[in-house]
């Protein structure tokens, strides 16, 4: 079973910031793993719900303003390592 991408994907790792919540909200560091025009993938170590709605803003850039995306998927990529992928659809 597949389905067709929307949109091309580009294949970069580049450092972020996540944060979820505004009342004890939660910050975490992960990678982008691809991204396309409406959507990010992350990898970090800390797990993420669907529907969750998440800031993101590259950690080497403190010009650069944040973006608000969902969760619409999330994978465990290594079990026992804690370590987890997500994809993040942007938000209009």
């Amino acid at each position: 079973f597949s389905v067709a991408r929307r949109e091309e994907r580009i294949f970069v790792s580049l450092p972020v910031t996540l944060r979820t919540g505004w009342k004890g909200c939660m910050v975490a560091q992960a990678s982008t793993v691809d991204l396309s025009e409406h959507g990010v993938r992350v990898r970090a170590k800390v797990p993420f719900r669907l529907g969750q709605d998440v800031e993101l803003k590259r950690s080497t850039d403190s010009d650069t303003q944040a973006k608000c995306y969902r969760v619409v998927w999330v994978r465990d990529t290594t079990p026992g390592q804690s370590t987890y992928d997500a994809g993040l659809e942007l938000r209009r």
